[in-house]
C-alpha cells in the first residue's frame, strides 16, 4: 500500500468514526429515544379538562401522560412547533402518551375529531397518532414535499367507525390486518366492529376565482372594510373551511366555516398571509385544499403623519384611484374605534366589521378605505359603543370626535 492509499484510509476511517459519534450523540439519532418538543396550548374555546379535573388555558404546557376531554363545541389547538399543530374539536376524548414501539410520544383519540398538520422537518414532533382500531403515521415521500412540505390528517372517531381524511399525504394506516397508504385527497373509513374498510378518492379541490392578483399588497385601511375572496367547486359540498395562515407562523391565524363560496377578509394586522379554501363533504374535515392565495398587509397611506404629537385629526387622500380617510387619536387608556360614514340617500357605515370601526395603531394612527361618495363623517367612540350600520344622526351622543369631510372640493 503506497503513501496516498494510507492517507485515504485514514481519511475514511476518521469520517466513519465521526459519523458513528454523530449518530450516537445527535439529538436526531436513531439509537435512542427522542425527547419531544414542549406541547403548548395555543388556543382553547369552551371547556377542556384534564383527567385530574384541571381546565386547560392558553399558554399551558401539556405533559406526556396527560389525558383531556372537550365538551360539545369545545375547540383546542395544541402548538407542536412553529410549523406544526394539532386541533381537537367537539366532544372529544384524547391524550398525549408514550406508547411502546414509538420513539416519540403519540397522541391518542378515543372519541371526537382532530386535525394534525405536521411539517416534515419537525423531527421532534409526534408523527404517530393512535385511534381505537389502528395507528396513523406520517410517511416520508419526497415527491409530496416538493409541493407541500407537511402532512395533514383529519380523523373522526365515532361509536361505529373511524373516518380519516388526508388533504396532504401520504399517511400510513396500520392495524392488525396490515398497513394501508392513504394519499392526498383520499378518505378511509374503518369499521370498529367488523373487517369492512372503504378507501375512496375525494373530489377535486376548489379553485379561487378572485382576487386575480398574484401576491397583492394591501394597506391596513383596505382590511378595515375588507375585500371578498370567491371560489368555485365542481362538486356539491356541505360547506367550506376558510383557513388563514401567517407566513412566519404556520398555525392557523384564523379559521371560518362558510356555506357560500365567498368570504370577506377583514381586520388583519400587518403581515404576510396565505388563504386556503377546503371543501367539507362529510360533516367534518377537508379532503383537499385549494392553492393558497398569498397577500401582504403593509404600510400606511400617510406615512409622514406623526400621531404622537397630534390630537384628534381626520383628513383624506387618494392613491391608485382609491380614497382613504385617515387620521389620529390622542394617547388614551380608553380603547377607541373609528367609524367612517358615507352620505348617500342616508348616512351609512363604511367600516362595517361587525359594526366595529378601525382600531387605531399603538401610536394613534388609523385609516379606512372608502368608496361611492363625496361626503363622509368621521365618528370616534369608545370601543364598547357599537356603531349603527345605517342611521340618520349616527348616534353621536357619546362621540369623542366628529368631523365632516368633503372630497368634492
Amino acid at each position: 500500500m503506497n503513501y496516498f492509499e494510507y492517507i485515504w484510509v485514514w481519511i475514511l476511517s476518521i469520517l466513519a468514526i465521526a459519523i458513528i459519534v454523530w449518530i450516537v450523540l445527535s439529538p436526531v439519532n436513531t439509537l435512542r429515544e427522542l425527547n419531544a418538543l414542549p406541547v403548548i396550548v395555543y388556543q382553547v374555546e369552551g371547556d377542556v379538562y384534564t383527567r385530574q379535573g384541571l381546565q386547560l388555558s392558553r399558554g399551558d404546557t401539556v405533559q406526556v401522560g396527560t389525558s383531556f376531554t372537550g365538551r360539545d363545541d369545545s375547540q383546542l389547538i395544541l402548538k407542536l412547533s412553529e410549523r406544526s399543530f394539532i386541533h381537537f374539536g367537539g366532544a372529544f376524548s384524547a391524550g398525549y402518551h408514550r406508547v411502546e414501539g414509538y420513539r416519540l410520544p403519540i397522541f391518542e383519540l378515543a372519541a371526537g375529531w382532530m386535525n394534525i398538520k405536521r411539517h416534515i422537518s419537525d423531527v421532534r414532533v409526534a408523527g404517530a397518532f393512535q385511534t381505537p382500531v389502528g395507528n396513523l403515521t406520517t410517511s416520508p415521500d419526497a415527491s409530496s414535499w416538493l409541493v407541500y412540505p407537511f402532512n395533514e390528517i383529519y380523523t373522526k372517531v365515532t361509536s361505529e367507525n373511524v373516518h380519516i381524511l388526508v388533504p396532504n399525504g401520504p399517511i400510513r394506516w396500520t392495524e392488525e390486518e396490515g398497513s394501508t397508504t392513504i394519499r392526498s385527497g383520499s378518505k378511509l373509513v374503518v369499521s370498529r366492529f367488523s373487517s369492512q374498510r372503504q378507501l375512496t378518492e375525494m373530489p377535486a379541490a376548489v379553485q379561487i376565482v378572485s382576487p386575480e392578483d398574484d401576491g397583492p399588497t394591501y394597506f391596513p385601511g383596505d382590511l378595515v372594510r375588507g375585500y371578498t375572496i370567491t371560489w368555485r367547486s365542481t362538486e356539491p359540498t356541505l360547506q367550506y373551511m376558510v383557513r388563514i395562515e401567517k407566513s412566519d407562523n404556520l398555525l392557523p391565524y384564523f379559521q371560518h366555516m362558510s356555506e357560500e363560496p365567498a368570504y370577506t377578509v377583514s381586520g388583519l394586522p400587518e403581515g404576510t398571509y396565505t388563504i386556503s379554501i377546503g371543501s367539507v363533504h362529510h360533516s367534518f374535515g377537508v379532503s383537499r385544499w385549494s392553492d393558497g392565495f398569498r397577500f401582504t398587509v403593509s404600510g400606511r397611506v400617510k406615512d409622514t403623519l406623526d400621531c404622537s404629537i397630534t390630537n384628534y385629526y381626520a383628513s383624506y387622500t387618494q392613491i391608485r384611484g382609491q380614497t382613504y380617510i385617515y387620521g389620529c387619536v390622542p394617547n388614551t387608556d380608553t380603547p377607541l374605534h373609528v367609524g367612517v360614514f358615507s352620505r348617500g340617500d342616508v348616512w351609512y357605515l363604511q367600516s362595517a366589521t361587525g359594526l366595529r370601526g378601525a382600531i387605531p395603531a399603538e401610536d394613534g394612527y388609523w385609516e379606512i378605505s372608502v368608496t361611492e361618495s363625496s361626503q363622509y363623517r368621521v365618528v370616534i367612540n369608545p370601543l364598547d359603543i357599537v356603531f349603527e350600520s345605517v342611521t340618520a344622526n349616527i348616534n353621536q351622543a357619546n362621540a369623542l370626535f366628529v368631523e365632516e369631510i368633503d372630497i368634492s372640493q
